[in-house]
């Protein structure tokens, strides 16, 4: 298939590693980068995200029009399509009548900056919206989606595998236990939690060194993200990998719920429905449901390394069994964009 790919395909992004799975499944698949929200962060930029406003800063709006304009395409796949125009959709229509739109995205489309007034007036333009969260099929259908599919969360197959342990990457990556992500409140109180039960934990991810200025004795904030390579070597180098899901996206599972487990990482998760319903609690996954529990597991984890590692090793099993990848998602997608009548 030779598909037109819209998307803030930066390094080491979820989009890029979907971009490169398209690849490897023998697609012909041209790259348009759009803009990602990451990079707005002057003042204005971010007052307009708030208010629903994000302006393609990238020309994936011009790029899409020269690209449909020279032919030969089976559909034009948009990643995360906030900054893109309905006028631009509707001539993509008029110009190449049975070119197939699809939209994905594995974030929460309902809250700001996610959902755009540019992606809003979309949505009735693609053929099919794919979402991870369930609780945004019915609103995506409420806002004028044509139609919207719901599928699973997935790992990039080239990235997330397991990497080997070392001396020297445990002291620059990894150590004890791990959570790698963004700030959020909840979040916060459970690591100091474990901090003052006399746990180390160490912090990779944006907002902590702002939002936590003094953390307590046994934190370590790292204030910066890990990306690509370096994100899957820090999995396989901590004893324990946390998975705090977001609160203010009503997560049940999240895309870390897959790339740790496909890692070889043993994951310690929050207990819900969909975690149980992809891995086995206990034997691939170690979940809980409050921060008694959470110490609990750490605290005999960490005391008995060879029954984590082999839980670690199920997981990667699982993942490898099930099709978890972004390669088995993206064939069953693309399958349904090409069967919608």
């Amino acid at each position: 298939m030779n598909i037109l790919y819209v998307g803030p395909t930066l390094a080491g992004s979820t989009a890029l590693q979907r971009l490169v799975a398209m690849r490897a499944l023998g697609h012909e698949v041209v790259e348009l980068r759009s803009t990602d929200l990451a990079l707005l962060r002057s003042p204005w930029q971010r007052v307009g995200l708030k208010l629903g406003l994000a302006a393609d800063l990238d020309g994936a709006t011009a790029a899409l029009r020269e690209g449909v304009g020279q032919g030969g395409w089976d559909l034009v796949w948009f990643d995360k399509p906030i900054t893109i125009r309905r006028s631009t959709l509707d001539w993509v229509h008029r110009r190449a009548p049975g070119l197939r739109l699809a939209a994905y995205s594995p974030d929460d489309m309902l809250i700001m900056p996610n959902r755009t007034r540019r992606l809003v007036r979309c949505l009735p333009a693609f053929d099919v919206f794919f979402t991870t969260k369930p609780h945004n099929v019915a609103p995506l259908l409420g806002l004028g989606a044509r139609r919207v599919e719901l599928v699973k969360n997935a790992y990039a197959e080239e990235t997330h595998k397991p990497w080997p342990r070392c001396a020297a990457d445990r002291v620059t990556l990894g150590g004890e236990i791990g959570f790698m992500g963004d700030f959020e409140e909840a979040r916060r109180r459970s690591i100091a939690f474990l901090a003052r039960s006399g746990l180390r934990v160490r912090i990779w991810g944006p907002n902590w060194s702002s939002r936590w200025p003094d953390p307590p004795a046994g934190v370590v904030i790292e204030g910066r993200s890990l990306i690509g390579e370096e994100y899957a070597r820090a999995i396989c180098n901590f004893d324990i990998n946390l998975a705090f899901l977001r609160k203010a996206a009503r997560d049940e599972i999240t895309t870390r719920s897959l790339e740790i487990p496909a890692c070889g990482g043993f994951m310690l998760a929050e207990r819900t429905a969909a975690h149980r319903a992809m891995f086995a609690e206990g034997r691939e996954v170690v979940l809980f449901a409050n921060d008694a529990e959470l110490l609990d597991h750490c605290r005999y984890y960490l005391d008995h390394p060879e029954e984590t590692r082999r839980i670690g090793e199920r997981g990667r099993e699982r993942c490898l069994r099930e099709g978890y990848g972004n390669q088995g998602r993206l064939r069953q997608m693309l399958d349904r964009v090409m069967a919608v009548s």
